[in-house]
């Protein structure tokens, strides 16, 4: 089939644009590409079918009919893919789930990523998913895991009594005692805070009856913490 005038007039102003510019000619970002071939995520029928979806919409067709370039348009723009094209689209979002196990998960926090990358694209660090503090606490949590081990389950064992051990899923242990190093070394987390945190992962990611055991454990060690006076909050000392 011979291709349409408006197939031959394709408005190419989105292939200019200054984010885009800014994030093709950033040094990490395609390392990052290369590295993980992000560029052959999806195929061409899929590719083909996102762009139909947005050439469409009322967004774009707003934005090619406006000869000029604005910060602020072209920022909007790629809201709109991603919202259209990428968060809010159920079969990207089903490919993308089929291809990243944890991509429900991480969604909100993919999204927020997102947009903190377009309020500064030159200053993005794009091989930095988390921020740095958030990094660093993971680390000093996971360290505190193993060093305090042994510690940490003396507190748990006796509140074990009523309990088949071979029916306690080894990740509801360690959510316990990852809860419990947050109790006792990590000062600016509240307790309830931590409490609420780890019933939400437990919920989430181990069995039907996680919640309430992990809610039910943490909150006795909590009240042994505090009655035998104990629950004092030291900062983790890195080694």
């Amino acid at each position: 089939m011979a291709p349409s005038a408006e197939d031959l007039n394709v408005n190419t102003k989105i292939a200019g644009n200054i984010l885009i510019e800014q994030i093709r000619k950033n040094e990490v970002f395609a390392a990052m590409v290369k590295k993980y071939k992000t560029a052959f995520l999806f195929d061409e029928d899929l590719v083909k079918s996102l762009y139909t979806l947005l050439a469409n919409s009322e967004e774009y067709k707003h934005y090619i009919s406006t000869p000029e370039r604005s910060a602020k348009d072209e920022k909007k723009i790629l809201e709109v893919i991603f919202d259209l094209c990428i968060y809010g689209n159920e079969h990207t979002t089903s490919v993308l789930a089929e291809l990243y196990m944890n991509w429900f998960n991480d969604f909100e926090m993919l999204y927020a990523w997102t947009e903190k990358m377009l309020m500064n694209v030159k200053g993005f660090s794009f091989d930095q998913v988390i921020s740095a503090d958030k990094l660093q606490y993971s680390k000093d949590l996971l360290n505190c895991y193993f060093e305090k081990k042994d510690f940490v389950f003396q507190l748990i064992s006796p509140k074990l009594i009523n309990w088949d051990p071979e029916r306690i899923a080894n990740l509801d242990m360690i959510i316990l005692h990852l809860g419990i190093c947050e109790f006792l070394y990590f000062p600016t987390i509240p307790i309830k805070v931590t409490i609420n945190e780890y019933i939400d992962l437990a919920k989430s990611y181990s069995t039907s009856q996680s919640g309430q055991f992990v809610n039910g454990l943490l909150d006795n060690v909590r009240k042994d913490l505090e009655a035998n006076n104990q629950l004092h909050k030291i900062d983790y000392i890195r080694k």
